[in-house]
């Protein structure tokens, strides 16, 4: 039984390029994230590398070719968009049929903690967003949007587009698996 080779690799909400590290060099690897400083920082710190990096951002710009990656991964991204539905919904139309989607997460059990927690000014919240000044793991504060999706939610999406898995990661994260079966 042979493993798929997912070389075609896009990265929504590449953050700091920490997928890059553990690349091969055969994998094309397309990083979208809508802050340029973080594409900036990536083109610094791997020079060499044959990376497509891009401006864009959920849930409908993803300046990148349909159907075309073998590997779709949007990690602690979603949470950041209001348009659940129609950002899963181009992921997964960025994605082959066959191809792997990982979605990685706040689970449901991390509302508490966002909310009394992290978030520690609000300036707007209701039961699905939260606006303020959040505290980072480094200590830093930022200003940060917080929209509430629910594992239902995202299960209610993903699976009409094929059968997946899902995983906890620690105590606040959700990990999706999913094999798109159809487009």
């Amino acid at each position: 039984n042979k493993t798929p080779d997912y070389s075609k690799i896009l990265d929504v909400g590449c953050g700091w390029g920490t997928i890059i590290e553990f690349l091969k060099n055969t994998h094309e690897y397309w990083g979208i994230d809508k802050t340029k400083e973080f594409l900036d920082y990536i083109k610094n710190k791997f020079p060499n590398n044959n990376l497509n990096l891009k401006t864009g951002f959920l849930p409908n710009k993803l300046p990148v070719p349909e159907k075309y990656f073998d590997l779709t991964i949007c990690s602690m991204t979603l949470h950041c968009v209001k348009e659940l539905k129609e950002s899963l919904d181009n992921l997964f139309l960025k994605t082959k049929i066959k191809g792997k989607v990982i979605l990685i997460d706040f689970n449901d059990s991390a509302e508490k903690l966002i909310r009394n927690e992290i978030f520690i000014q609000k300036l707007e919240e209701n039961n699905k967003h939260i606006k303020g000044i959040a505290i980072l793991p480094s200590g830093e504060k930022i200003e940060a949007e917080n929209y509430i999706h629910k594992e239902k939610d995202f299960e209610k999406i993903i699976k009409k587009h094929g059968k997946f898995s899902k995983e906890y990661l620690g105590p606040l994260f959700v990990v999706y698996e999913i094999i798109k079966e159809k487009q």
